[in-house]
């Protein structure tokens, strides 16, 4: 056996087991989320335009944000990537506020297969300025696609917060989204309270700040919100975490590591090579369109 197909075996071992992630998180669920999502009442947040991005405030309660931030500490103490914390319903619960928030203040918008976890040790920095999409939305009222970042504890402006170039402000949108760099001095940093959420237009560009040596680990999640019909980001698929098992959740998750792994250096090779494996067999099981 190779020393790739060793570290598939070992990585498989400890992640295809549910009682893992249940000894991480002895009460969170996995698989038992109750129905579609069905979103409750809207949370009250500004619209989107003219800058791109806004806030909704208490998308998770505070005492949930502090038991989820508490089970991204603990994959990272087994040396397991954030990114497994999707195998808990907890991690998909607050889609159905972010669903709501849309249907009230932008439209009509749908969950897909695409979303990670951060845990930024002090030190370190997010991820480096980027687009979630470097193809114009036709409408700026109603992107195409949503990018939607949720803080799990406190993040100042000098903390690790989010950084963004209001659209309104950045000299390369509409017409030269490639560009990233000539904007970067019209950033303003977005700190959240823990449960908040940052919700912009995937056009904005966006990066990660630095997180104080000073400053606890910044523990945070995303989604990616796809308007319905219109045909933006072909390669994600539609998700109904409600539907999807623990084999599901996990498809998921590796590909999320393929996607994005490299940006991650806590992502180790087997893990990596774990994931390409995975999601290789998946796409070979997913019918085809």
């Amino acid at each position: 056996m190779s020393r790739v197909e060793r570290g598939v075996v070992e990585a498989a071992r400890v992640v295809e087991d549910e009682a893992t992630f249940r000894d991480v998180a002895p009460t969170f669920t996995i698989g038992h989320l109750a129905g579609a999502l069905t979103p409750p009442a809207p949370a009250p947040a500004a619209p989107l335009s003219p800058s791109g991005y806004t806030r909704v405030p208490g998308v998770v309660a505070g005492a949930r944000a502090a038991e989820m931030a508490s089970a991204i500490h603990g994959l990272a103490a087994r040396g397991l990537p954030t990114p497994f914390a999707y195998v808990w319903d907890a991690f998909w619960e607050p889609a159905r506020t972010l669903l709501a928030w849309t249907s009230a203040h932008v439209g009509d918008y749908e969950l897909v297969d695409d979303a990670w976890a951060w845990r930024v040790a002090p030190g370190s920095s997010g991820w480096p300025a980027h687009r979630g999409m470097y193809t114009r939305s036709a409408d700026r009222d109603a992107p195409d696609v949503l990018n939607v970042w949720i803080a799990l504890g406190d993040v100042t402006a000098e903390g690790g917060a989010m950084h963004a170039v209001g659209l309104d402000r950045d000299p390369a949108y509409p017409g030269a989204l490639d560009d990233i760099s000539s904007g970067a001095s019209s950033a303003v940093a977005l700190p959240a309270a823990a449960g908040d959420a940052l919700v912009w237009d995937a056009n904005v560009l966006h990066w990660g700040g630095a997180v104080p040596e000073a400053s606890p680990p910044r523990v945070s999640f995303s989604y990616t919100l796809r308007r319905r019909g219109s045909g933006a980001a072909p390669e994600a698929r539609a998700v109904e975490p409600g539907a999807m098992g623990f084999r599901a959740r996990l498809d998921l998750i590796a590909a999320q590591l393929v996607t994005y792994g490299a940006y991650d250096t806590a992502v180790e090779g087997g893990f990596r090579d774990w994931a390409r494996a995975v999601h290789g067999l998946s796409r070979l099981r997913a019918p085809r369109r």
